[in-house]
């Protein structure tokens, strides 16, 4: 699923696609209130010389993309702005345990150094 915002309408809609065809095909998506169609991404070389996704073209145009991937699907790439903030927090945990971790591991490997020169 993809949401987005219409840069011809101002609509914000959301769309479904295979994660087959955003990553190995020609996916245009129609928007409903304008009928503008909008490139997500071009593997086949139809609109650009070599492979394309929305993700390199809004990185041309200096924007950032927020993607979430879950799979809960074989072949669906989902994006869920509901869940953005949940993986934001549980990614800080994750970061933060790692260093206590890491300064754990670094503290003992000092400790035992220091137990050797003693030695």
């Amino acid at each position: 699923m993809i949401a987005f915002t219409c840069k011809v309408c101002s609509l914000r809609s959301t769309k479904t696609m295979s994660k087959h065809a955003y990553n190995h095909g020609v996916v245009i998506i129609q928007c409903s209130s304008c009928n503008n169609h909008h490139l997500i991404a071009d593997h086949l070389g139809w609109f650009r010389d070599g492979r394309v996704t929305i993700e390199d073209l809004m990185y041309e145009q200096g924007e950032k993309v927020m993607k979430f991937v879950v799979n809960t699907k074989p072949d669906v790439l989902e994006w869920c702005p509901d869940n953005i903030e949940k993986e934001k927090k549980k990614l800080k945990e994750l970061k933060k345990s790692r260093n206590r971790k890491e300064l754990s591991l670094g503290l003992n490997k000092v400790e035992s150094d220091s137990k050797e020169r003693n030695n």
